[in-house]
């Protein structure tokens, strides 16, 4: 499984990419979104 995703966050451009076995994203899924929110965080507190 693999996802691609461009945001702009603020006047920032923003690009992930993720690849991974399905598995591991069901069985992981709360951590990952947890990760990802704190890089979101990061992103827009860092300006």
């Amino acid at each position: 499984m693999m996802l691609l995703y461009f945001v702009d966050i603020g006047d920032q451009p923003v690009g992930l990419s993720l690849a991974w076995p399905a598995g591991r994203m069901t069985k992981n899924h709360e951590a990952y979104l947890t990760v990802l929110r704190s890089v979101r965080h990061a992103l827009l507190t860092d300006s």
